[in-house]
């Protein structure tokens, strides 16, 4: 999903011994998806399921909003995908998922549906690949945009692990912009730009903090569409 401990990509990448049902919730200090703010840097509440099966499918559904008002759903998720363990070491994903999202402070991301390939070797460095669409843009612009993004995560001891990536992709946004007459008007804006984190988490049990470094330069280009993020995003869960 968007924030540390919900991957902005999705759900992990396994192959089920045996049908699951699991569910995570989470209290973050920011709404982050590869980068950008999703809200502002206030409290926000998370949550997630997910069912998965022997042979690697998998369904799950995730929401985020601010913790001042629950009800209004800042980013929700819904995802279905295969794995594929294609040695003893990589497996490989496939997933489709719609990602909507509301309105935030003066711009906002489209929603979009998104098809993606993953790589993972052992768990610990992931590949993936994206082709996105925006859905209902007012400029009627429906082009399928690429991205790429690179993870690594490292175990440490004491239940800690470090983690760090990159990527790219491309976004398109509404900014909210006054006329010299101080009307009100928006406008479409695409922009390619490049994202990264590095964090820390630990984990004991159900429980996980996670504490990331996020930054894009995206905002460095253009502050109109208020979409930078806090530099730090932290976040506690539990799952079940």
């Amino acid at each position: 999903m968007v924030a540390a401990g919900f991957a902005a990509t999705g759900m992990p990448v396994h192959v089920y011994a045996q049908s699951n049902f699991s569910g995570q919730v989470a209290v973050g200090s920011q709404l982050v998806d590869r980068g950008l703010a999703i809200t502002s840097a206030r409290p926000v509440v998370q949550g997630a399921v997910s069912w998965a099966t022997p042979d690697g499918w998998a369904l799950g559904a995730s929401a985020g909003a601010p913790m001042s008002s629950p009800g209004n759903i800042a980013e929700s998720l819904l995802q279905g995908s295969r794995a594929w363990a294609v040695s003893t070491d990589w497996q490989v994903q496939a997933s489709l998922m719609y990602y909507r999202y509301t309105r935030v402070g003066t711009s906002r991301n489209y929603s979009r549906a998104e098809a993606g390939m993953a790589w993972v070797y052992r768990d610990t460095l992931t590949l993936g690949l994206s082709a996105v669409r925006a859905i209902n843009s007012p400029a009627s612009d429906h082009r399928v945009r690429p991205g790429a993004d690179i993870n690594f995560r490292w175990p440490l001891p004491w239940g800690f692990s470090f983690s760090t990536g990159v990527g790219v992709s491309q976004t398109l946004v509404v900014a909210e912009t006054y006329g010299a007459t101080g009307a009100r008007a928006y406008y479409p804006r695409v922009t390619g730009y490049r994202y990264g984190h590095v964090g820390l988490a630990w984990e004991r049990g159900p429980w996980r903090v996670d504490l990331e470094r996020v930054d894009s330069d995206l905002g460095k280009h253009d502050h109109r569409g208020n979409l930078d993020a806090a530099p730090w995003v932290g976040t506690i869960s539990r799952s079940f």
